[in-house]
């Protein structure tokens, strides 16, 4: 089977080829979590940007250490509390309604695939 020249182009780029489009496309941005995470990505994108395959692998692997992931959940929960808990918000309700509901939906999702039959 026969690649095209974009599959190619995409293939030798790797992470950056692909960053750089969904990154730097002139899409409008619908809100502030869009935001958010547009500008993570670009972090994300301009640590490794000139790093070579080597060093990005370290530096990943770095990323995903059990304190960097605890100190990253921990701000997070931090965050969330200050934006919703300690502001008497209704939306943490909503978030463990809305929730659960997905949660027991993709638990239950098997086993009514299975009985259909």
């Amino acid at each position: 089977m026969k690649k095209n020249k974009n599959q190619r182009i995409g293939f030798k780029c790797g992470l950056g080829f692909f960053a750089k489009i969904s990154l730097f496309s002139s899409s409008t941005l619908s809100s502030s979590s869009d935001l958010e995470s547009k500008m993570a990505m670009r972090r994300v994108y301009s640590k490794i940007k000139g790093k070579k395959v080597k060093e990005r692998r370290s530096h990943i692997k770095s990323s995903f250490s059990t304190q960097f992931v605890k100190t990253y959940v921990k701000r997070g929960l931090n965050n969330y509390n200050d934006k919703y808990i300690q502001t008497s918000s209704v939306q943490p309700l909503l978030h463990f309604c809305f929730g659960g509901m997905a949660f027991y939906y993709l638990v239950a999702l098997p086993n009514e695939r299975c009985s259909s039959k």
